[in-house]
Parts: structure tokens; sequence; C-alpha cells
């Protein structure tokens, strides 16, 4: 929820930051999870090791169509979801 003066309670902000950094590092590929968490900390994303609100980004962002998801299954048979652009693409 929103504080009362419109601004954002800090778990929303920090969700929405972790949103941008989520689209900043998918660009135009198509990556697992551990894969967009591997660029974010390259960057200056979140610290090592700190993935708790990667996998609600990612759900956010695909229930608003900015961003796609399908399964896809690697050489040893384990599946992984992999995301990419959506229909709407990434906000600013």
């Amino acid at each position: 929820m929103s504080g009362s003066d419109g601004q954002l309670t800090g778990l929303e902000a920090e969700l929405s930051d972790e949103r941008s950094q989520v689209c900043r590092a998918l660009g135009k590929d198509e990556l697992s999870g551990p894969a967009i968490f591997r660029r974010m900390s390259g960057s200056k994303g979140p610290v090592a090791g700190d993935q708790r609100l990667l996998y609600p980004a990612l759900y956010g962002l695909v229930a608003s169509w900015r961003m796609r998801a399908r399964w896809q299954t690697d050489p040893s048979g384990i599946p992984h979801r992999v995301y990419r652009r959506g229909k709407f693409g990434f906000p600013g």
C-alpha cells in the first residue's frame, strides 16, 4: 500500500526499484531468473546472494504484461522459466 501522502512504503519502493533493475538486466535478451540475478549482481544491483525481491518483481512484471515467461528445458532435462520483453515493454 502507498502511504497517506502518495509515497511508496519501504517495501513497495524496494520492489519498484527491483523491477527497474530486472528490466535493465534483461534488456532484449531471454534469460532465466538466475541469469537475470547474475547480471544484476555484476552491476550496482542487489547484494550478492540476496534474491528476496527478484521473483516477486518478475511475477509482477509478467502479470502486468511487461515481461513474458515460458518454460524451457535445458540439455540435462531440467526445466527453467525464461523471461523476455512483454507485450507492453518496460517502464521508462
